[in-house]
């Protein structure tokens, strides 16, 4: 089994803290740019808004990763791929109404494109990466999901200002925003243990082959 642990993951991890870093300046200095020229421009208002949402960002680290296959990013991605997918649909299969509200959907948008868009934006990425819960021997030794954490964090912070971001999605009460922060950080902590425990069995099974 392959196994990234503390001799092996220094330049993973260095090349994955750099991706990291990078994405939480460029992506912020995009959208300030956008703003700058806008100038109510709907398309551009579109722009700005969809460089604010979290899958976006999620979505740029997927294309990044396709050209690094960096094996921390591939960690990262499934944690970060299936929190997203299950906070999204959450909310489309409960209050698809507030789906509607997102200001970058058109008011002409078709419930099959919301549908198809769920897919595309949410639905695949997540199917990318699920097979490393199943098939993949990446495994860490620590909780992935604390980082994850630190990044949502860092990017309500830079898009916003603060944690709720109804600017580029819709409104709901300020104390169902701080459950859903409590949720999603359960939600990644939770995830990212399944990294850990395959590392825990990985040193077992080691020992069991070393004694035979």
């Amino acid at each position: 089994m392959y196994v990234i642990n503390s001799k092996i993951m220094i330049n993973y991890f260095d090349d994955f803290e750099m991706i990291l870093v990078s994405t939480s300046i460029l992506l912020p200095s995009f959208t300030f740019f956008i703003t700058q020229i806008e100038n109510q421009n709907l398309f551009l208002k579109i722009v700005r808004i969809t460089s604010c949402q979290y899958t976006y960002w999620n979505n740029y680290l997927v294309i990044v990763n396709h050209f690094y296959d960096n094996d921390c990013l591939s960690i990262f991605l499934t944690i970060n791929c299936t929190t997203v997918v299950i906070i999204y649909n959450i909310f489309h299969l409960n209050c698809y109404n507030l789906i509607k509200q997102i200001p970058n959907i058109p008011d002409n948008t078709t419930d099959l494109q919301i549908h198809f868009g769920n897919f595309v934006v949410h639905i695949i990425p997540f199917l990318m990466y699920v097979q490393n819960f199943y098939n993949s021997t990446l495994c860490v030794n620590y909780n992935m999901g604390y980082i994850i954490i630190l990044f949502n964090m860092i990017w309500a912070l830079q898009c916003f200002v603060s944690f709720d971001p109804r600017d580029v999605y819709f409104q709901i009460e300020k104390k169902n925003v701080y459950r859903l922060w409590m949720f999603l950080i359960v939600l990644n902590l939770s995830i990212g243990s399944i990294f850990c425990c395959k590392y825990k069995q990985y040193l077992i099974n080691d020992k069991i082959t070393t004694i035979k």
